[in-house]
């Protein structure tokens, strides 16, 4: 599972949620997330865990590929289905990783 920064973790967390991932070991110190899981499908294969980032030490060269099943409605998928095989669909998250969701055709 990754670990990866996040410059605000809240946002982060209102991001992956709207593409169909759900928070999981939330870990608060007061008002501030400390930590989170989150994990695409109940599929503990495609998690990630945050944690903020400090000082600005976030390095936005990260590109997570992440494949997903047919009927993935979350995903809007712009590449149009013109060949057979997996298809492709790029995204960047509020900390600027690049997230590619795939699933075959």
């Amino acid at each position: 599972t990754p670990a990866l920064l996040a410059k605000d973790m809240q946002e982060t967390m209102d991001f992956y949620i709207q593409l169909g991932f759900e928070a999981r070991d939330v870990m608060q110190e007061g008002d501030e997330i400390e930590s989170m899981k989150l994990i695409y499908k109940d599929n503990e294969n495609a998690a990630l865990i945050f944690k903020p980032e400090k000082n600005n030490e976030l390095a936005n060269a990260a590109a997570i590929q992440i494949h997903v099943e047919e009927g993935d409605d979350e995903i809007e998928w712009h590449q149009k289905e013109r060949y057979e095989g997996p298809r492709n669909e790029t995204l960047k998250d509020p900390n600027g990783y690049k997230l590619v969701f795939a699933k075959t055709a």
